[in-house]
């Protein structure tokens, strides 16, 4: 029986480490699956990695545009005011020129009403005179018409 027992023991044995090695093989499997779920899984991260870096970098490119851009548009401005400033101190320069030549215009006014007003009193004074010359005359060739009656009359 001892020779049985220890074919039966072996059997066991054999049976315990088939098993085991059953055990194995499917843990083995299983392991393998999980490697490939971590494989597929590292993949997809090294992929979306690669294009988040392309991502990054293409930002960056872009980011030097902008602050080109961003400079470039500084530099137009910084010439825009200069030329604003400029304006403005030849809008003022015009204003000045402006007031002073209102105020020329003002006294010119002045001084052609002044003239109008004198011209306006001598034609008044021309239309009276005229009209004394004529009556004058009138009186003249009066005085010139009864010389003569009375000169005609004392012959």
């Amino acid at each position: 029986m001892n020779g049985m027992s220890s074919i039966d023991g072996v059997k066991m044995k054999i049976k315990m480490l088939q098993q085991q090695a059953d055990e194995a093989d499917e843990r083995a499997l299983r392991l393998q699956r999980t490697v490939d779920a971590e494989r597929v899984l590292r993949e997809k991260a090294e992929d979306q990695l690669e294009m988040l870096t392309k991502e990054v970098q293409q930002k960056e490119e872009d980011q030097e545009d902008i602050q080109e851009r961003l400079a470039t548009a500084q530099r137009d401005l910084q010439e825009m005011e200069r030329v604003v400033e400029d304006s403005t101190r030849g809008t003022v320069v015009i204003q000045s020129k402006a007031v002073k030549d209102e105020e020329r215009l003002e006294k010119q006014m002045m001084l052609l009403q002044e003239a109008k007003d004198v011209a306006e009193e001598a034609d008044r004074k021309y239309l009276q005179a005229s009209q004394k010359l004529v009556v004058v005359e009138n009186d003249l060739d009066s005085a010139e018409d009864r010389c003569r009656d009375s000169e005609r009359c004392a012959f």
